[in-house]
């Protein structure tokens, strides 16, 4: 069977490792077995890069780390080049809408100032920066002030130009 890509790891974590215990039944068990993030399904391909980039601070979403970690993103990234300075402890501290609730914003500022925004202040002004999680990219927009990639926009950037391709 065809795998069911998720491209945002919180959907990817419900679907695979949660579904079977809220819905339950066969037909919940035949998904989540086909559930795959976008790393997993291109991990064994041969990619055409262009050149590679230098290196990428990279924030994995916390539910990926937490059920099925982030071995084929990184195996990705360093086929295509890329040299992973990753932000492996904590969370990016929105966590959905929880840092958007009363009473919540100093909580969420305070958990991505553990490790997100320190690495962030590190890492070179035109350099990548990664995340897959939506609720990553928007604490990183909003709280270090620099634009986070989706692994398939930086693969599209990284990607050898063929033509007829658009």
């Amino acid at each position: 069977m065809a795998p069911i890509v998720a491209l945002e790891p919180s959907c990817a974590t419900a679907l695979r490792h949660d579904a079977e215990n809220l819905v339950g039944g066969g037909r919940a068990a035949r998904v989540s077995g086909r559930i795959r993030s976008l790393a997993e399904v291109v991990v064994d391909r041969d990619l055409p890069m262009a050149e590679p980039s230098s290196a990428a601070v990279t924030q994995f979403h916390c539910h990926q780390r937490a059920t099925f970690g982030s071995a084929a993103e990184r195996a990705v990234l360093e086929s295509a080049g890329v040299t992973v300075s990753s932000v492996d402890e904590g969370c990016c501290g929105l966590v959905g809408n929880f840092g958007f609730e009363d009473g919540h914003y100093d909580i969420s500022v305070a958990c991505a100032e553990e490790a997100l925004l320190p690495a962030l202040r590190t890492h070179p002004e035109g350099q990548p920066v990664l995340a897959d999680g939506y609720s990553c990219r928007l604490q990183i927009q909003q709280l270090g002030g620099r634009r986070a990639l989706h692994l398939a926009e930086l693969l599209q950037q990284l990607a050898e130009p063929t033509s007829g391709r658009r």
